[in-house]
Formats: structure tokens, C-alpha cells, sequence
């Protein structure tokens, strides 16, 4: 493909306007001669007409008769500019008229406008592509159900006057309207893919010059007609149109003032078109130019092809045209022409797919419809057409000079050569596009593909087989699609279920020979996303003027997902990235509270930002809008951070005016829009500038990382690269509507995502890029790894090449062979990474180096000092740092070491064990980034250790529990007393004060006794021993429990409290501090997921901070660190933070009120609360390490009171009232671990969830079991023929065979008797799809207006037995069939008939079958 871009040449203005060759004449006829007749303004078939017609209200006008079917007025003149007929019927034999428009220089670029008489109404559509549409309105207003009514033959409806009604065409915008006396609607805008959330199957490109054709129907025998007042205000009621008539109107004009300039470029004066209903068509139009201020850049002077300008700023400008007809009436219209910087981004993309290869002769093909885009243009959703040129090896092919076509017509290659098709848009930049194709004689040829260019992601597509023919041999060719994925399938059926670029190869053997030919196409997927409940479409809005967006409407629960990657890794405060209106169906009635807008990481879809809105109640102009990161509390400045209040949740924030109910303020011309902009760098949000204290500096709404505005701070989006979707906030109505007009500084104005280029990273191992390590001329350097990532795709490959004298006419290009290349001469060299993403979009990322001759290189040279000459065996010493000089770019250092006895060298990390006496050679060798080496070697002398060396430390609880069983760990040691290393085990014994015995079997149950005592936990090795004293607390006695000795402390008192017999005292463990950084820690496991401490603080505690340090029981790495601090500031709350972070407000104080706290544990969420609003997201644990919850799903709990005589009163752990009773009234804990799903499909192998126990007092559990029943009440058998019913807790496994509700009950007992069960519930569902059996399915072909018998089918398990039956035409159009014919068959090509059953769990089944109009 050729593709250039041109630009006009003609004169230019900078600061002034010069133009030459200017004259000033009145307008010259050069259209039709003026009319004498006002019957002469038509060109009749069966019909006449009247002049001077009067009606029954004595008005006159030009009377159309008809005598029968097909009575036709056609305007002498070609028309321009705006046409407006004022019109009524005549008599009752006509029931419908039709005002055709045709473009004259574009043939397929015209439309229908029917109006028909019904019951005093006039029902009024559009025709064009096939396809009838008007826009359906509802006391005066579209309410969405166009489609609906369109469908039952209901379309744009108006009253018949009973004086005139008036039809309207404004090319300028494309739209048709009607009216009668005191109203006009819009029935269609050309312009716009969709009216109303309804397509007409495709846009239009703006009519400059066109005929309009009045067509009506005349009931037979009876003479009837349309009667026209006037036309474009010019009175049709008398004899003579001129000469005896009177002007009433002036000329009309239309320019396609369709782009907008770009700043310091030269801008091509639009052409004009003027006409007049007298004179014709004028030629001799007038232009000026005037800016923002309205000053004068070009005077008045007479349009010429030539003429230009170039804007010099930035601002709106005003081309005003202006004309005189013939009886001196001057008509001017003003066109605004706004100027930016922004470059033209322009392309043509095309309705068909070309081959990829040679054709050979006799070839045909679709030829491909060319629509121009540019961001540039003022209406963002408008296309242009292009005109086509074919040439033959350089000569135009008869026919097709500057021609325009409907994507509907086959060319057929009748020579050898090269054919150019030559697209040329007709917008400001003279766009041209040049599809080439060779055609040769030996070559196979193929019919045919109707291959579109574009096609929707997940549309069913049915290919055709094109016949491929060799000489006199013709075969049906086979088809194979290849995927963007790579993945490649056979058939003409096909789910094109990935976007970005497909391959279609078509194949057949003739004569023994393989021969193919090759299409591409595109997928693209839509911009947005909606449910099927809610609806979206480009167009205006009643409330807005002047602006056009995206039209939403949501559902109550629905949510609009706009669909392209934004990344707002540049963005500032001053970066807007959102605007839109509400607005609501109804003026003056709420729709909702407000809008949520929530920012989505790309990459984590956990992380996003949430912004809402909420109104102010009683003031429905103003709204409140706060926002937050996920996992905390929306909140927002009501003024600057200074001066205004901070709102954490409840009803304020930073106000803005912004109504919910479509009620304009007062001064204002129409609604506030909400705009929000995002700073990525300091995580914060705005709104934009209408703040309701006007001021642009109080616009921020928080701070997502500053502790002042949340405790959690917010560490930010992966990468900047994010999804936006939006949604009501409590919605009250049936619909909440809102209107997009940007998203992140872009108008809305696409309907396909746009896919950017892949990104490209090179890993040059902390070295900067542009200053990369030196090459030496022959010899290998190696390339940098680079891996490139595409935001929908994923990870690609990468290719490189190694490239001398990069982008000059001498480049050299070097192999890489094994990651590295070989510099050949001196100089500078370019690694030119590249990677393509599926949607053929390519990035590049290039890095120099400089390659110099050795004798040129820095010699690498190192030094070591302070090595060591001797140690002890045993004993490990850490390598000293080398000093390095020289080289080329980063170093690495590699260390050695071998002993005097062995060969062999063995590799360190830097740190050097001697375990064998004698001599040892240390080496070190330092390596360069291009392979240089330097090495040194040093001696170290190992000498006798006689001690030996322990290898840990025991990991023995803080104090025993008596009667409760211990596995004591063991202890390794080794042993260098004779000179080589011996590994040893420790033997273990215990002291308990009255025996010291040797623990042989590493098991230990420490003595009952009255009072607590402690042990000697002794590890021996020879005369060598280490020795642990561990209390001993006796817990549980004769069935009597101490509660003080389920905790083990470090300079604290633990005692018991219980109200007296007159209820005085409260009852509590209560914990005081004896020194600074006491401690006690809760010595039995409990349930990590249904954790919960209620305490208080001591009426008399000094103490300030409280630490709590919560560990998986089995893992003390996995460790969290809690600490609670006084809230001088507050009677009722505290502050909390995990490990050392910022701080959370808590609910619960240090002082005499509110003086109860509650901390518990969501294991779900990985969080802890306060029982209110709080919620301290655990991230991390106190070493750094990603915290993922307590795999163990048990807990260790450890209290630490840093100062002397704190106190803290322990009144509840979890359910268990702590207190000085001796008794155990309370059941275990048990918790269920739930599974990612609690729904499953019938038939699928289900693990039975994890269930953990644990008692507050009591470590002996009598029992944990499980029963399974089924949904018949059934006891469930494992896979392994287990009965699940009263079983020892385990995983089991089982199959759901049945449908319906499964329950798991878990019960458990502890050893004073007290029960508890848990019961969990699961659902099993039908995911079995009905099933459709299609009766009849062959069709075969029909000819273009057939009637087509759709083919029966019958459903299996469809809800009501119901089918329901669409045909998708060529075009993509979806019609209901509803009486089992189909009549619509206008387009060639393939249609596809799709059958619809859903199942009463909402199964859907769909069969296809498809046939060929011809």
C-alpha cells in the first residue's frame, strides 16, 4: 500500500492577509435559467400541477397532482445549502409523499424521507442503507425505544396541520426534521452512527449539491396531491415565479466547514455553494475572516479556489460567506473555525479486504468503499467519502475517473499489470491512499470473498468459497482463518472471538499444484461496554448545545465500562479525566444521588479508586464528591487542606455545583458539568472549577498517600495504565442517564478502542542507557535482554539487530548470534529492539554504543584488602570487598576457595567456612560487562577449634502448660575437636526440680501440680550443654481452670477478676506492667479466623502505647505487628498501625468514656477491625515480606506494654468471658475456610472445605466431625465410598451429582462437654444449555428481493419452548423474524439465521444457518 498525504497550496495570512486578485461583483447566473412559471420549478412524471392553488383557507401555493402510482416532482435546479418545503395535503387519495435527496457527486451518499397520514398524524422516517428509521419521541422527548417502535412501523410522529406542516434537510448537519406550527423534530442525523441508541446501518458524508424528488402515491380514480406554500421561504402562491411573482427569500449557502485549522498551517478556505429559488445557482460568493475579537483578517472578497490562510493562534475564528441575489437580497452565513496545535491524525480505511498476493487474469474482487477519519474534524464521529480513480500500468480504467462507490460493486481484472486503485478524500487535507494489485497472465485466478475490512469482536461470520481457476480448470477453494493468537482453523464458520488481525488463506490443488491467495481483516472491539439492560450512543443532547458525546443509560445496577486504556502515568491536576453531565429524563426529577466513577488498575483489578458524588439534599444544584483507594473510606476536603473540614464517609465533601435533576442555576446557560482530573505522581484528586467556593486552587478532593487524609495510605496504580467505568450512586428511578464528553483530555467521539504500540523495556543491568559500556572492535559484546508488554495482550517477543551507522545512508547491519555481536570497525553502533503486537502495531527502542580498538580500552586491574591470614574451624568470615579500576561497564566479582589437599576450586557468596585444618587459597576474579577478567589469589590458614559450634537455637514456647503434650525440638551441633568436621545431634533432658530425665522420644508433658513451677529444658553434647528455663503454668486442675495461666509474662502480674456478690468490680484477666517493655503472651492457639479481643485500659495505667504481635502459631515469621496509641485529642477514640505505619482512628480510649476496644481479624480480607468503621489492611508483616493471611489458620497472640505501670483488662477472648471462675461454659471455636465459589456445576469433584478448632481454655478437643447430605437429605459418599456422616474432619473429596443445596455440618467438643457446630452450605446448578434442532437447513441462493421460508427448528429444554429467530444481514443489521418470512433480501452477499432458546437457569443455546443472495 502507497500512501501520501497532500496538502492545498494557495494564498496565506500570518498576521495579515494578503490576497491578490480581487473583485467585487455581484452574483452571476450560471445555474438553470430563472423560472417565469412557478410549475416550471419542477420536471414532472405522471403528474401536473397548478399554480395559484388555493386551499380551503384561501392560502395558495403550487398544487402537485397526481393521477396513479408513481406520480414524481423533480427540482429543475441542483440544490445547496439548507432546503425547508412548507407543505400540506390536498384531497384523500394521497396517503404517503416521499421526499427523495440525491447527492449529484456521490451517488451513493443519498436518502429517502417518507411521511405518511395517519389519523391526523404524520408519521415521518428515514430510509438509507437498506434500512427505515425516525426517531420515536414521547410527550415531546426520545426516551431510548426508537428500535421498538421502529420495529411495529411507529416512527418520528407529528400533527397533521391543518394549515401546513414543514419539512426540513440542513446539510450542514446532515439532519432531517418535520413540523407543524409550533413544533419541528428531528427524525434522523445523517451525521451520527446512532439516533437514540438506534442505527440506521451507517453515516453519511455531508451533501453539498443534490435534487430533491417529491414522489407520492394517488389512490386510483381519485385525483389528489401535495400542495407547497413555499419553498425556502420563497412564496409559491402565484402564476409567475418572477417576472410577475414577489421575492420573498434570499439565496441559501452551505460550506463543509468540516475540520478544524492547526496553528502556524496553512488552512484551505472551504468552498461555497449558494442558491437561490429565482436565480438558481450563484457563483460569485463572498468570504471574510474575523477572529475572537472580532477584528478583520481578510476582508471581503470573492472565493476563489485558491484561497488560504494561516492561523497564527490558538482561538475560535469566524468564516462568514455572504451572497446577493439578482433583486439585491444578500444572505450571510457564519461558520466558527476553531484552531488548535494538535497535528492531523488521518487515515482511510476500507469496507473490503484485498488480496495479499498476485492475482492472475479474470480475477474479481469487491471493491473497496474508502472512508476518511481525522481527529481533526469538528463533528468527532462524522466520516468522509472518498472519491476512487483506477488506473491500468498508469492509464485511468473507463468508468472509474474520480468515481464514488457504495462497497457493493465487483471489479474484474481483464488485463495484465499493475492496477492502481486511487483513494482521495474530500476533507481539508487531500488525503490519498493507493491500493496497488499485480495482475499477470500466469497466475491462478479467484473469485470473489466479500471479505469485510472490519469486523465486530465476537461476531459469527460465515466465509464464502471463492473458486480459483488455472487455464480452463476451475476448483472450489478450501478455506483456513488464522487468529492474531496465532491458532489457526479450517471451515467457513467462525467465532472471531480475539481482536487485531486475521489472516483468511484460500487454497486448492489444480493439475497437481497448490495454489492460495491471502486476506486480512481486522476485529475491533467496541470503545464501551454496557449491560443489556442499558444503552449508549454518540450523538447531542437536549440539555447541551453545541457538544456532542456519548448518551448513557443505565439500569439501576448497571455500569457503563469504557473500554480503551488510558494511562495516566503523565497526568497532573491540570490533566482532566473525566468529564460528563446528568441528565436525567425528566427535568427536575432525580435519577439518583449521584455517579460513581471508579478507576481501575490494569493489572490488579483489586487496586482502583473509587470517585462519587452525592447531592446535597434540599439544594439539588449542588453535590458533594469524595473519593478513596480500595479497601477504604470515601472522605473529602470541603475547602483548601488548610481551611476546610476533612469529611471521613457521612454526607460532604468538596462541593461543587452539580445537579442531579437537571435544574440549570441561576446565571448560568445550561447545566454544570463534573469534571475530575487525577495527579499520578501525588496520587490526588480534583474536580475541576466549579467548586462552589470558585476558587481553582480549592479543587483537591484528597490525598490518596498523604496519612492526614487515610491511616492506610495508597501506594498507587502498577503502572499508570487503567479502565474507567461508571454507575449511579443509589439509584431511584428506572434509568439514570448521564452524558460523556471526555475521557482523559480526548473527546468522545470513537466507537472502536484505539490499540497503541507495545512498550519496550531493556534490562542494561542498572547501567544508563546513554552511557552504556564500550565495545572492542572484534570482539563479542553481549546484548541487553529486553522484554516488550502490551497492555491487552500481554508479553511478546522482542527482536534486535545489531546496526552500524545507524539511520544514515552507510548502515551496516551485524548478525547477533547468541545474544551478542561482534563490532567490526570503530565507532558508534545502534541495538535496535523492536516488537508487534496483534493489531500490527510496532514499537522500537534503540541504544547506542561506542566501539573503540583495545589498545584504546581501559585496563581492568583489582586489589584486595584486609583479608585474614588465619581463623578457627568452623567459624565463617565474611570476604572483603575488592577495590576495581578499568574496564568497561558494570563488575562482577566471583570468589573461590580450595584447600591445600584438594584439585578442585568451590564457588562462595562472599562468605568462607574452613572446615579442614591447614592451608586454604582464596581466589577472587572480577569480570567487565564485555568478558574482561582480572583475578587475584591469597592464602588463609585454618587452625583447631576445640569448642563446639551449635547450629541453632531451640524454639521452645514461652512457658509450658502442665498436663499439655510437647514436641521439643532438636538441636544440631558440630564438632572440629579432632580436626574435621562431625555433625551431632544434642541430647535433650529435662530438670522439673525434683528429677533430671533424658527426653528420648522427643515428647513432653509436663507434671500437674498445684502451683506452677518452671523446668530446665538441657541439650548436651559431651561436656558441652545449653540450658532453657521454661515456667510451667497449670492451666486446668481437677477439672478447675486458672485463667491467669493461659498467659506467660515477662515483668507482669496476670490476675483474675469477677464482680462481687453485689455486682461491684467487672470481671477481667487483668495484665499490669512491673517494668518498661513488659510482656505476656497467650500460650494456646486460637482460631485465626474468628479472632477477637475486647479490652480495656486499666483505671489507674500510666500506659501510653499498646503492642500487640500476632503470628501464624506454627510460623513466627509470619508475624504482625499491631500497636494502639492514646489519642490525647479525644475522649472516644485511639490510633492504630500495622508494623510501625500510619496510623488508623480507632474507636475506643484511653480514658473513662468509650473506654472499650474490640480488635478482631477478617481472615477473608486480611484485615483487622475495631467493630465500627475501622479497618487496617494488613500488606505486608513486620519484615517486610507480602502478608497473605496465617496459613496455619491458627494465631499466637503476644501483649507488650513498653511503659511501667500500664494495665490492660482482658474481658473477652473471642466468645470466652475471661474472669476468675474456675469453670468452662463456653463451646470451641470453629471456623469454616471458604472456597472461592459457593456455586458449582452439576457433576463437578468437589474438596470438602478446611475446617480448623480450638478452644479459648481448653486444649484437649474431644471430637471434630464432619457429615455431608446431599440435596434429597442423603448422607454423601466420598470418592473413595466413605460415608460422610459423623467422620474425623478431613478433606474428603465427593462428586455433586445432584442439583441443589449441599450442607456440610462441623461439630466439635471440648473436654468439659460444651459443643459447637458450624454448618456450611454449597449450591449445585444446571449449566446445560438447551438444545435446538433445526428442521430444514439447505437454502441455498436467492436472488436479490426474494422472499425467504425461514426454517423451522424445535428446542429441547428451552423455558416455554420458546425460539426466537434473527436474520444478520450482509451489513451486520440483526431483523426479528416474527411470521416464520423474511423479505428484507436488498444486499447482495451472505445472510446468517440465528436461533435463540434460553433454559429457565438462563442457558443459551444458538444454532446458525446461512444463505446467499445473488
Amino acid at each position: 500500500m502507497i500512501k501520501s498525504k497532500a496538502r492545498k497550496i494557495g494564498l496565506s495570512i500570518a498576521t495579515f492577509l494578503c490576497v491578490s486578485c480581487v473583485c467585487l461583483c455581484f452574483g452571476s447566473l450560471t445555474g438553470a435559467q430563472a423560472q417565469t412559471f412557478t410549475s416550471d420549478y419542477f420536471i414532472y412524471t405522471n403528474a401536473t400541477s397548478e399554480e395559484a392553488f388555493a386551499d380551503i383557507n384561501g392560502n395558495k401555493g403550487l398544487l402537485l397532482k397526481g393521477f396513479n402510482n408513481g406520480s414524481l416532482a423533480k427540482t429543475s435546479d441542483i440544490l445547496s445549502g439548507e432546503t425547508d418545503i412548507r407543505f400540506s395535503f390536498w384531497g384523500n387519495g394521497v396517503k404517503k409523499v416521499s421526499f427523495v435527496v440525491t447527492d449529484k457527486d456521490n451517488d451513493s451518499n443519498s436518502f429517502k424521507v417518507t411521511v405518511r397520514r395517519e389519523s391526523g398524524e404524520l408519521n415521518v422516517s428515514v430510509a438509507a442503507f437498506g434500512n427505515e428509521r425516525g426517531i420515536y419521541y414521547l410527550n415531546g422527548k426520545a426516551n431510548g425505544n426508537t428500535d421498538v417502535k421502529n420495529d411495529n412501523g411507529e416512527f418520528t410522529r407529528i400533527t397533521e396541520s391543518e394549515r401546513y406542516n414543514t419539512f426540513r434537510f440542513n446539510p450542514d448537519t446532515m439532519s432531517v426534521s418535520v413540523g407543524d406550527e409550533e413544533t419541528e423534530l428531528l427524525v434522523w442525523n445523517l451525521f451520527l452512527s446512532q439516533n437514540d441508541y438506534s442505527s440506521l446501518g451507517g453515516t453519511m458524508d455531508a451533501v453539498s449539491r443534490y435534487t430533491l424528488t417529491i414522489s407520492f402515491d394517488v389512490t386510483e380514480n381519485e385525483q389528489s396531491g401535495l400542495l407547497i406554500y413555499r419553498f425556502n421561504d420563497q412564496r409559491f402562491d402565484s402564476i409567475l415565479l418572477k417576472g410577475g411573482g414577489v421575492n420573498s427569500a434570499g439565496p441559501r449557502i452551505f460550506a463543509d466547514v468540516a475540520f478544524e485549522g492547526t496553528k502556524g498551517e496553512n488552512y484551505s478556505i472551504p468552498r461555497p455553494y449558494a442558491y437561490d429559488v429565482i436565480d438558481g445557482t450563484l457563483d460569485d460568493v463572498f468570504i471574510e475572516i474575523l477572529n475572537e475579537k472580532g477584528q478583520t483578517l481578510l476582508s471581503k472578497v470573492a472565493y476563489t479556489e485558491e484561497l488560504s490562510f494561516v492561523p497564527t493562534t490558538c482561538e475560535t475564528y469566524t468564516l462568514r460567506y455572504s451572497v446577493t441575489d439578482s433583486n439585491g437580497i444578500a444572505t450571510t452565513t457564519e461558520y466558527s473555525l476553531p484552531v488548535t496545535e494538535i497535528q492531523e491524525n488521518a487515515d482511510i480505511t476500507y469496507s473490503s479486504a484485498g488480496f495479499n498476493e498476485t492475482l492472475g487474469v479474470g480475477s474479481t474482487m469487491l471493491i473497496p468503499q474508502g472512508v476518511y477519519k481525522s481527529n481533526k474534524a469538528l463533528d468527532g464521529e462524522r466520516t468522509f467519502a472518498t472519491s476512487l480513480t483506477i488506473k491500468l500500468n498508469g492509464t485511468v480504467v473507463n468508468g472509474y475517473d474520480n468515481v464514488y462507490v457504495n462497497g457493493s460493486e465487483e471489479f474484474f481484472f481483464e488485463n495484465t499489470g499493475k492496477y492502481e486503485f486511487i483513494y482521495i478524500s474530500n476533507g481539508n487535507s487531500a488525503f490519498t491512499d493507493i491500493l496497488v494489485f499485480e495482475i499477470t497472465e500466469s497466475d491462478a485466478s479467484i473469485s470473489d470473498t466479500y471479505i469485510a475490512a472490519y469486523y465486530d469482536v465476537n461476531d459469527s461470520v460465515r466465509f464464502v468459497l471463492p473458486e480459483i481457476t488455472v487455464g480452463n480448470a476451475t476448483e472450489t477453494a478450501s478455506i483456513l482463518v488464522e487468529f492474531p493468537s496465532g491458532k489457526a482453523y479450517k471451515g467457513q464458520n467462525h467465532l472471531l472471538s480475539e481482536t487485531g488481525v486475521y489472516t483468511v488463506t484460500y487454497s486448492a490443488t489444480i493439475n497437481g499444484n497448490e495454489y492460495s491467495f491471502s486476506q486480512n481483516f481486522t476485529v475491533r472491539q467496541s470503545a464501551y461496554t454496557v449491560d443489556m439492560n442499558s444503552k449508549a450512543a454518540y450523538g447531542t443532547n437536549n440539555y447541551i448545545s453545541g457538544e456532542k458525546g456519548l448518551n448513557v443509560t443505565l439500569s439501576p445496577k448497571g455500569e457503563f465500562i469504557y473500554n480503551q486504556i488510558l494511562d495516566l502515568s503523565e497526568n497532573t491536576k491540570e490533566d482532566r479525566l473525566l468529564r460528563l453531565f446528568l441528565t436525567p429524563s425528566v427535568t427536575g426529577e432525580r435519577e439518583a444521588d449521584g455517579v460513581e466513577i471508579v478507576i481501575t488498575d490494569l493489572y490488579n483489578p483489586e487496586n482502583y479508586i473509587t470517585v462519587r458524588t452525592t447531592y446535597n439534599n434540599g439544594f439539588d444544584i449542588q453535590s458533594y464528591v469524595k473519593a478513596a483507594a480500595a479497601g477504604r473510606t470515601l472522605s473529602g476536603y470541603s475547602m483548601t487542606p488548610e481551611n476546610g473540614a476533612y469529611f471521613v464517609g457521612g454526607d460532604y465533601g468538596r462541593h461543587v455545583w452539580l445537579s442531579v435533576n437537571g435544574t440549570v442555576r441561576d446565571g448560568q446557560k445550561q447545566l454544570d458539568a463534573f469534571e475530575i482530573y487525577y495527579d499520578y505522581s501525588e496520587k490526588q484528586i480534583h474536580v475541576g472549577a466549579n467548586t462552589c467556593h470558585g476558587n481553582w486552587d480549592q479543587r483537591m478532593v484528597c490525598d490518596l498517600d498523604d496519612p492526614a487524609c487515610f491511616a492506610d495510605t495508597w501506594e498507587g496504580f502498577t503502572t499508570g495504565e487503567v479502565i474507567i467505568s461508571l454507575r449511579a450512586y443509589n439509584c431511584v428511578s428506572e434509568n439514570f442517564n448521564f452524558f460523556l464528553t471526555e475521557v482523559n483530555g480526548k473527546k468522545v467521539e470513537t466507537d472502536y478502542v484505539v490499540f497503541n504500540a507495545p512498550k519496550i523495556s531493556v534490562n542494561t543491568l542498572g547501567m544508563d542507557e546513554t552511557d552504556l559500556p564500550l565495545a572492542v572492535v572484534g570482539k563479542s559484546y553481549p546484548v541487553y535482554a529486553a522484554e516488550a508488554y502490551d497492555a491487552t495482550i500481554g508479553k511478546l517477543d522482542v527482536s534486535v539487530k545489531a546496526i552500524y551507522a545507524y539511520g544514515s545512508a552507510n548502515e551496516i547491519i551485524l548478525d547477533v548470534v547468541n545474544s551478542e555481536f561482534i563490532p567490526a570497525i570503530p565507532g558508534k553502533y545502534a541495538l535496535v529492539y523492536t516488537a508487534k503486537n496483534l493489531y500490527g502495531k510496532q514499537a522500537e527502542k534503540v541504544l547506542y554504543i561506542d566501539a573503540v580498538y583495545e589498545q584504546d580500552f581501559p585496563a581492568l586491574e583489582m586489589n584486595v584488602e584486609n583479608l585474614p591470614e588465619n581463623g578457627k574451624l568452623g567459624l565463617e568470615i565474611t570476604l572483603p570487598q575488592a577495590n576495581i579500576t578499568g574496564g568497561s561497564g558494570a563488575y562482577t566479582v566471583e570468589y573461590y576457595y580450595k584447600h591445600e589437599s584438594e584439585n578442585g576450586w568451590m564457588q562462595s557468596d562472599g562468605n568462607f567456612l574452613p572446615e579442614k585444618l591447614g592451608k586454604y587459597l582464596i581466589k577472587y576474579i572480577v569480570s567487565d560487562y564485555i568478558g574482561n577478567q582480572s583475578e587475584k589469589t591469597y592464602e588463609f590458614t585454618a587452625m583447631l577449634n576445640d569448642m563446639p559450634i551449635w547450629q541453632s537455637e531451640a524454639e521452645l514456647p514461652s512457658a509450658f502448660i502442665a498436663g499439655k503434650g510437647y514436641e521439643l525440638p532438636h538441636i544440631q551441633v558440630k564438632d572440629y575437636s579432632d580436626g574435621m568436621v562431625k555433625d551431632i545431634t544434642a541430647t535433650i533432658f529435662v530438670n522439673d526440680g525434683r528429677t533430671e530425665t533424658e527426653i528420648t522420644n522427643n515428647t513432653f508433658i509436663p507434671e500437674i501440680r498445684e502451683t506452677s513451677y518452671s523446668v530446665d529444658i538441657i541439650y548436651k553434647v559431651g561436656e558441652f550443654k545449653k540450658t532453657y528455663n521454661i515456667p510451667v503454668n497449670v492451666l486446668k486442675r481437677n477439672e478447675e481452670f486458672d485463667m491467669t495461666q493461659v498467659f506467660a509474662g515477662k515483668d507482669v502480674s496476670v490476675i483474675a477478676t469477677e464482680p462481687d456478690e453485689q455486682g461491684n468490680g467487672r470481671h477481667s484477666v487483668e495484665i499490669s506492667s512491673l517494668a518498661e517493655n513488659a510482656s505476656a503472651e497467650y500460650l494456646l492457639p486460637l482460631v485465626a479466623g474468628v479472632f477477637s479481643l475486647n479490652f480495656e485500659m486499666g483505671e489507674t495505667s500510666k500506659a501510653e502505647v499498646i503492642h500487640f504481635y500476632v503470628s501464624d502459631y506454627y510460623n513466627d515469621s509470619i508475624l504482625v505487628k499491631l500497636s494502639l496509641y492514646k489519642n490525647a485529642g479525644s475522649k472516644t477514640s485511639s490510633y492504630l498501625s500495622i508494623n510501625d505505619g500510619s496510623p488508623y482512628t480507632m474507636n475506643g480510649s484511653f480514658g473513662a468514656e468509650n473506654k472499650t476496644f474490640i480488635l478482631s481479624y477478617n481472615e477473608a480480607f486480611g484485615y483487622f477491625s475495631d467493630g465500627a468503621s475501622m479497618k487496617a489492611i494488613v500488606k505486608n508483616t513486620v519484615n517486610g515480606a507480602a502478608f497473605n493471611g496465617f496459613p496455619s489458620g491458627y494465631i499466637r497472640l503476644k501483649i507488650e506494654i513498653p511503659d511501667e505501670s500500664g494495665t490492660v483488662l482482658i474481658r473477652y477472648i473471642n466468645n470466652q468471658r475471661m474472669s476468675a471462675s474456675k469453670n468452662d461454659w463456653v463451646e470451641p471455636d470453629i471456623y469454616v475456610k471458604e472456597g472461592a465459589h459457593k456455586t458449582f456445576e452439576q457433576g463437578t469433584e468437589y474438596v470438602l472445605p478446611t475446617a480448623y478448632v480450638s478452644d479459648v481454655l481448653d486444649w484437649e478437643i474431644s471430637y471434630f466431625l464432619i457429615s455431608v447430605q446431599a440435596p434429597n437429605g442423603s448422607y454423601v459418599t466420598d470418592i473413595n465410598g466413605k460415608t460422610l456422616k459423623n467422620v474425623p474432619v478431613e478433606n474428603y473429596k465427593i462428586v455433586l451429582s445432584l442439583s441443589g443445596s449441599y450442607i456440610i455440618t462441623f461439630k466439635a467438643a471440648d473436654s468439659s462437654g460444651n459443643m459447637a457446630s458450624v454448618i456450611y452450605t454449597i449450591r449445585v446448578t444446571d449449566t446445560t444449555p438447551p438444545t435446538i434442532t433445526i428442521v430444514a437447513s439447505d437454502i441455498g441462493e436467492v436472488n436479490v428481493g426474494a422472499v425467504v421460508t425461514i426454517p423451522q427448528a424445535v428446542a429441547t429444554d428451552a423455558e416455554n419452548d420458546a425460539i426466537y429467530v434473527y436474520v444478520v444481514k450482509p451489513d451486520g443489521a440483526s431483523i426479528a423474524v416474527k411470521d416464520g418470512t423474511f423479505t428484507q433480501t436488498d444486499l447482495k452477499g451472505t445472510y446468517v439465521i440465528r436461533y435463540i432458546a434460553f433454559d429457565s437457569y438462563g442457558n443459551m443455546a444458538v444454532e446458525e444457518i446461512s444463505f446467499r443472495v445473488v
